[in-house]
């Protein structure tokens, strides 16, 4: 199936589908798409393909190939026992993707399983199927669901009615889709001569309550009775970890790579699935960002599920294929006696023999040496060496990992290519490893503090170049303040805003610091005197641009000095022309939002506010002024 998506997130998004000849080849009538083109996805039982934001030209032909990675498709079929002799029926022959992007289109039944298809528990719009697994129709339903009309479904396949039809429909929600597979073995049954069995029964009872079936999987998967509808390509049963800190998923004693995910992956799933009582795991996906092969930090983070069970899920819709990837399988509550779960992957991991690399990226002076891990503890000193360009390399083993000296030959990493064979000359990985030298720190060319002493901030400015490995962080800092990030602006001057009211009154030091991929660091700072705190700092004004609100709540923060009591506010409105001028009083003084409502609508036009904060003895403590405009919206049709 071939599905062609406009306007991609989009509450009225249109889809068109279409299915490939014994050619492979389909057609689409497709016209000129403003917002952002089309999205076209390949779904088949040999694989996904597809891409993003595709454009056409009204009046042309275009033609478009894609190629998916062939795996040997499953038979899509129920196998029904019905006394002594199995009847095997076809509960779905085609995909049918939803319509428009929704993510409430259908209801699903509870999670008793009590209702049937006819008659689900509507349950609020929440849906009991991961996105990209399908769910099933009876006909009626199906036409609603055709129609873009609310509908019902069940997450299992179920016998229909005489004349009636199983529809099996795939949820394009977030752009995931699974090719499932249903095969349930006659083996399965044991049957007595003079028991009758109810096939439709069966299927209308909860997943859990069904006795256990065998399901047909792909070549290289094992399957163990998993009540998942998903066909894993991978499939990993009864794996067993341990008590972590439930607080740091990086404790995480159980991991799954690191492994790469095939080219021309587009939209994939993991799963894991577990029934034991008390227990509580989430699954952590990370992704290798600094190419050195190894998780470093939370910051890796690519995607996680954690649900308070044992049964997570992770989708990928865009995967990386040119990274490496780890899933961590956190016990976040484990029994005594520890946890067991299955995990299934819709991908074919290709794991790394090679990860944890040291040094990776740019440096700041010449490493001592380099080393990596290998995932054979049976290699030994003289078994493997390493090739890059014409040169060759034999590390050595130290424990469990291997180093060679950056001096043997510091042009070593200059391709950034680098092979590891085996002894007698067999291939173990083709691995991309770069390090490159920059000892030259950043160079600051322009530094100004601003204070705005009305505000108590101060604005920090600078200019800083990089030409080696780049701009890495830039901090500012003033004395015992936190740092604060600077934001790098169009005209690429990097600014923030330091609050520097608690220091009222003091000699300070403002300070900035910038340092480069490899580490190298330049700072500067400015001296500066933080004046007397004022009464009062009038801060988060509205509306401060265009409003279409003809009658405007006008609102301020005011943040008052712990001596100033008693005070009382007012309020002056004008407009630009001085023709119109209006004395407010406050409608409401909640803590320290103020705020004030003209008594009459205002005409469109520019406007200036005045806020006056009165002391006890009558005497203005403090003023406030901002402007704003009133327009009025038009709608040409």
């Amino acid at each position: 199936m071939v599905l062609a998506r406009s306007h991609w997130e989009n509450a009225n998004s249109v889809s068109e589908f279409n299915y490939t000849d014994v050619s492979g080849s389909c057609t689409f009538q497709l016209g000129w798409e403003p917002n952002g083109g089309y999205t076209i996805d390949v779904i088949s039982p040999f694989g996904s393909a597809g891409s993003s934001n595709i454009t056409f030209t009204e009046g042309k032909s275009y033609s478009i190939s894609y190629t998916v990675h062939c795996r040997v498709p499953q038979r899509q079929t129920v196998s029904v026992p019905e006394t002594d002799t199995p009847f095997i029926i076809s509960i779905m022959s085609k995909f049918f993707p939803v319509p428009y992007y929704s993510r409430s289109l259908y209801s699903i039944t509870d999670d008793n399983g009590i209702e049937s298809y006819r008659s689900p528990g509507w349950i609020h719009w929440r849906t009991s199927v991961s996105p990209g697994s399908p769910v099933y129709m009876n006909a009626e339903n199906f036409r609603d669901y055709r129609n873009g009309l609310n509908c019902s479904a069940v997450p299992y396949p179920f016998i229909p009615e005489p004349n009636d039809t199983c529809y099996a429909v795939l949820d394009n929600r977030n752009s995931i889709f699974t090719w499932s597979e249903f095969h349930f073995s006659t083996s399965a049954w044991h049957v007595a001569d003079d028991t009758s069995y109810d096939i439709s029964a069966w299927l209308a009872e909860p997943l859990e309550y069904r006795n256990p079936v065998a399901a047909s999987c792909c070549p290289g998967s094992i399957y163990s009775g998993s009540d998942d509808n998903l066909s894993w390509i991978r499939y990993y049963q009864d794996m067993e970890f341990q008590q972590d800190n439930p607080d740091d998923p990086l404790s995480a004693g159980l991991v799954l790579g690191p492994f790469m995910i095939p080219a021309g992956e587009r939209s994939l799933d993991i799963g894991s699935t577990g029934d034991q009582p008390g227990l509580d795991m989430d699954l952590f996906l990370f992704v290798d960002r600094n190419a050195n092969r190894s998780v470093d930090d939370m910051s890796e983070l690519a995607a996680s599920s954690t649900s308070p069970t044992s049964n997570e899920s992770i989708s990928l819709t865009e995967p990386d294929t040119e990274v490496a990837y780890w899933i961590y399988i956190h016990g976040w509550q484990v029994p005594d006696e520890g946890g067991k779960i299955d995990l299934g992957l819709s991908f074919e991991p290709e794991m790394l023999d090679v990860y944890s690399l040291e040094p990776t990226g740019y440096q700041s002076s010449q490493p001592q040496d380099f080393s990596f891990l290998t995932s054979s503890d049976t290699l030994e000193t003289g078994d493997i060496y390493l090739l890059a360009g014409e040169n060759v390399i034999f590390p050595e083993k130290s424990e469990d990992r291997w180093y060679f000296e950056a001096s043997l030959n510091t042009a070593f990493f200059n391709t950034g290519s680098v092979e590891i064979f085996r002894s007698e000359g067999e291939l173990i990985e083709n691995l991309s490893w770069n390090v490159c030298l920059d000892s030259i720190s950043p160079q600051l060319t322009y530094l100004s503090v601003i204070v705005d002493s009305a505000a108590m901030e101060v604005l920090v400015e600078a200019l800083c170049n990089d030409e080696g490995s780049g701009i890495w962080e830039a901090v500012s800092s003033i004395d015992s303040l936190d740092n604060n990030r600077l934001v790098l602006r169009e005209d690429s001057i990097q600014s923030c805003r330091i609050d520097i009211a608690p220091l009222s009154g003091q000699t300070v030091s403002a300070g900035v610091c910038f340092t480069d991929s490899a580490g190298n660091e330049t700072t500067g700072n400015i001296d500066i005197h933080v004046p007397l705190r004022p009464a009062v700092l009038f801060r988060s004004v509205y509306p401060s641009r265009t409003v279409y609100d003809h009658r405007p709540v006008l609102q301020l923060y005011a943040d008052f000095r712990d001596d100033l009591t008693g005070w009382s506010a007012a309020a002056v409105l004008s407009d630009s022309s001085g023709a119109f001028r209006e004395e407010l009083n406050p409608f409401v003084i909640d803590g320290n939002i103020i705020q004030f409502r003209p008594q009459e609508h205002l005409d469109d036009g520019s406007y200036t506010v005045i806020v006056r904060i009165i002391d006890q003895d009558e005497s203005i403590a403090a003023e406030h002024s901002w402007s704003f405009s009133i327009d009025t919206m038009t709608s040409i049709l």
